[in-house]
């Protein structure tokens, strides 16, 4: 069973990271923009950290995500970007932390590392945009993100599909994910 977090209430801290690659300030604050009048938003000075391809060296970020993790007042985690890196420092953050105080994470693409990570600790994360993506998308997806946020019960269901022919019956979690990040995540032997 999937630890589900809290509602985000009015009022509640929405930490903003970025654990993969460096912002482009334009889209970055198009989507803060867009998000500051339904949610209360907090991030590092830091948060536009940039090193070649990635927001920062592996400790600026791992830190930066540990710190929100922490904070008894920040009650969900936002994405400011995807792209490449994230792998790179989950094995420095604890994820006693998330099991202990339980709080949304919402990335997409190769923030599925960190969405996987969050479901080995237990944790119930959000396959969503990410900030930066949010001003070039519908309005819709703006108010989708902050509803996934605001009220934690499913959106819908997933239709049945189809059974294949002679295919025994499966049962397990629909986890949302970039597969082939998913895939990259897989220890083998």
């Amino acid at each position: 069973d999937w630890i589900v977090p809290p509602a985000v209430r009015a009022g509640d801290v929405v930490g903003v990271c970025a654990p993969a690659g460096p912002i482009r300030p334009a889209r970055f604050d198009r989507g803060l923009a867009l998000l500051a009048p339904h949610l209360r938003l907090t991030m590092g000075d830091d948060v536009r950290a940039e090193r070649g391809y990635l927001a920062g060296d592996d400790r600026r970020r791992a830190d930066e995500l540990t710190r929100l993790l922490r904070d008894p007042d920040v009650r969900a985690i936002l994405v400011a970007r995807g792209g490449y890196g994230i792998t790179r420092i989950l094995g420095d953050v604890d994820p006693a932390w998330l099991r202990a105080d339980p709080k949304p994470i919402v990335a997409f693409s190769d923030g599925t590392a960190l969405l996987a990570w969050a479901a080995l600790a237990g944790v119930r994360a959000i396959h969503g945009p990410v900030v930066s993506q949010l001003g070039d998308l519908p309005d819709d997806d703006v108010r989708a993100v902050v509803r996934a946020l605001t009220d934690p019960r499913p959106a819908g269901t997933v239709a049945q599909l189809a059974p294949l022919v002679d295919a025994a019956p499966v049962a397990g979690a629909l986890v949302p994910a970039n597969l082939k990040m998913l895939v990259h995540q897989i220890a083998t032997p």
